[in-house]
């Protein structure tokens, strides 16, 4: 039942750090959307002659900017989909332990209640040893 627990602890540390990685990875999303949203704020404020240079190179930046979040999409998808598992998994490994659990606290009552069936059988046989012992004795004293 150890290994059990142990496990359960596991899991939920990975899972812990699945959550932790995708906060970080929604955190990471936003930072660079609001980047992206500032930087286009900004040239739409600029005059004309000013805003062609410096949209070039905001349209170079936002290329890579949208394979960053790319990137960063697809992580959050594959960490989402991997705490989903962790977390069936969890579930599984939780349910067991506490079957298990359920089925020792049982098996200990059950022995508890056949050690008492044994323990009242015994003085059952000693008080009709200690009876008929006293209608011997009676007996012999008639």
């Amino acid at each position: 039942m150890n290994v059990t627990e142990q496990r359960e602890n596991a899991l939920r540390a990975e899972l812990f750090a699945l959550s932790r990685d995708i906060a970080w990875t929604h955190q990471e999303i936003f930072r660079h959307q609001t980047m992206l949203r500032t930087q286009l704020a900004n040239l739409r404020s600029e005059q004309l002659s000013q805003r062609i240079p410096k949209q070039e190179l905001f349209l170079a930046s936002a290329k890579v900017t949208e394979r960053i979040l790319r990137d960063l999409g697809t992580r959050l998808e594959d960490l989402k989909d991997k705490r989903s598992s962790k977390a069936k998994e969890f579930v599984k490994i939780k349910a067991s332990r506490e079957t298990l659990e359920r089925m020792r606290q049982e098996a200990q009552i059950e022995h508890t209640r056949q050690e008492l069936r044994t323990e009242q059988k015994m003085f059952d046989e000693r008080a009709q040893i200690a009876f008929a012992r006293g209608q011997k004795q009676a007996a012999r004293s008639l």
